[in-house]
């Protein structure tokens, strides 16, 4: 009779071996006592790269990072219990942008369930719709099926361990990932795909997906707005299509008519004009096209899923008058921005003007909320960040685990300049812990720009009401110290940035000046 840590071994080596067909390589290891078999089974394996975490959150956006890098599914590891939920914000985060997040979680036996034992909660199930598929295995030999995984959810194979958990001789094992092509999504034809005079407006484009929507906007006729994911306003050819003042031109191509319909590509926008789509504009015809399942919408929209479909679109174009009135419009609008940009240097959108026309960098991570508005509405035509790879999370909630995610997508040790992480002070406070694997990553030069201006600024346009702000005074001089990064307090842009090798850098604009500027800039 085989001893419970023969079958342990036996479920995990399969489990491993299964994951390393579907393309897993790395796997970020939350190590506990009941999730032993895997530690040392990892601990011993070749054709795996491991990332040691001590805090499963963390571990989880990071690995959500590393996905957006590489383009491959990577997996987290936790021991049982509450570990296990603290994978919940990345599996939401990994379900709406459609990344192919693997949560391998050890478990005690199913007999342990419903009983208030230590280290046992309900953790089959416990990610509800925020994965495609959950396997729950007790032994060796039951049935699970990864071949059909889209890779557009995240999957969750939780694994029961009995004691004894571990061999006393664990063997090597040769886990060397494959490379795998997921199935593509069926097409859904279930509507007419005819746009007339539409702005087209770009989300968040995946790396392999940049070059095919490229070639498909260089042929349409159309004013079009990408936002900074999309990766589309550093392409040449696309440079003399693309309007630069999205927040203010668009709503008002619309007013004018001169837009009669929208055409979604990639993901969901953050874009202020897409959440008035469901009020302010409501009679504007919407379609999308994505490989994301999301309309974006609670309106009715017509969605076709995956972006392969793009030639399917008929769209009928502006004539050459029409978009050089549009373009005229767009430039008058944006001088009326730099106007303002420069009449208050101190504010905070100068500030990441002034910053966008100066870093040299390979990457910059946008976190959410204001600084992904506030660099959208300045970067746009900037030559300067040609090449510069644009990411940020969707972020359902706003700000979990942005530095986290920035961390694991940096991690490349061909990089010739810097990566940057744009975050404000509370994103940075939620996530304080990230910084823990910065020792395991090779030696690129990361830099965290944390625009701190004492709490959660963008509330403060919304609701008259100092609870949404959560002010503080703090700085973030002890947190890099604990961490050993550099540390500089910038009150404007330095021409030159001379830095050690990690860096975080708090940027302190002036409150009275981004006042004046956002109330001159609602005016225009």
């Amino acid at each position: 009779m085989k001893s419970a840590a023969q079958i342990n071994f036996e479920l995990s080596e399969r489990v491993l071996r299964d994951l390393a067909e579907r393309g897993v390589s790395e796997y970020c290891l939350c190590a506990g006592a009941r999730n032993s078999p895997l530690v040392f089974i990892l601990a011993r394996a070749q054709g795996v790269r491991i990332f040691h975490f001590f805090e499963e959150r963390s571990a989880a956006f990071f690995a959500i990072g590393r996905i957006k890098a590489t383009q491959r599914p990577v997996a987290v590891v936790t021991t049982s219990g509450t570990a296990v939920a603290e994978l919940l914000p990345a599996a939401i985060e990994a379900t709406y942008a459609g990344l192919p997040l693997v949560l391998v979680t050890a478990d005690r036996p199913r007999s342990y369930r419903g009983k208030g034992a230590p280290q046992a909660i309900e953790q089959a199930g416990i990610f509800s719709d925020y994965v495609e598929a959950c396997w729950d295995l007790d032994s060796g030999d039951e049935f699970f099926e990864t071949k059909t995984w889209s890779g557009r959810q995240p999957l969750h194979l939780n694994l029961c361990f009995d004691e004894p958990l571990i061999l006393p001789e664990i063997p090597k094992l040769s886990l060397a990932a494959q490379v795998v092509s997921w199935p593509k999504p069926d097409l859904i034809a279930y509507h007419s795909r005819e746009l007339k005079k539409p702005l087209i407006l770009v989300g968040p484009l995946k790396e392999q997906e940049v070059a095919h929507v490229a070639k498909f906007l260089e042929g349409i006729e159309a004013p079009i707005y990408a936002e900074s994911p999309s990766q589309l306003r550093g392409i040449p050819g696309l440079q003399n299509k693309i309007l630069k003042s999205g927040e203010k031109i668009i709503p008002k191509l619309f007013r004018e008519k001169k837009c009669q319909s929208l055409f979604r590509v990639g993901g969901v926008p953050t874009l202020r004009f897409w959440r008035d789509l469901e009020d302010q504009f409501i009679d504007v015809p919407v379609l999308s096209c994505s490989n994301e399942d999301w309309t974006g919408l609670s309106r009715p929209a017509k969605h076709t899923l995956s972006l392969d479909h793009l030639d399917l679109f008929e769209i009928e174009g502006f004539t050459a008058p029409e978009l050089e009135n549009i373009f005229d419009q767009d430039f008058e609008e944006n001088e009326k921005l730099e106007v303002l940009l420069e009449k208050y240097p101190r504010s905070e959108t100068s500030l990441l003007w002034h910053f966008a026309k100066t870093v040299r960098a390979d990457k910059v991570y946008l976190g959410n909320s204001l600084p992904i508005r506030e660099w959208d509405l300045v970067s746009a035509g900037l030559e300067s960040l040609q090449g510069t790879q644009i990411q940020a999370n969707r972020g359902a909630n706003g700000i979990d685990g942005q530095l986290s995610t920035f961390l694991g997508w940096s991690e490349n040790p061909d990089l010739k300049h810097e990566c940057w992480a744009l975050v404000g002070d509370l994103t940075s406070l939620y996530d304080l812990a990230s910084l823990w694997i910065a020792p395991q990553l090779s030696p690129a030069r990361r830099r965290i720009l944390v625009i701190n201006n004492q709490g959660g600024q963008i509330f403060r346009n919304l609701f008259q009401e100092k609870a949404f702000l959560n002010s503080h005074q703090l700085n973030f001089k002890a947190w890099s110290e604990q961490w050993s990064w550099g540390y500089q307090v910038w009150e404007q842009i330095p021409e030159i940035m001379n830095f050690v090798d990690h860096q975080v850098i708090e940027l302190k604009p002036d409150a009275t000046s981004s006042e004046h500027f956002w109330k001159e800039y609602r005016s225009l």
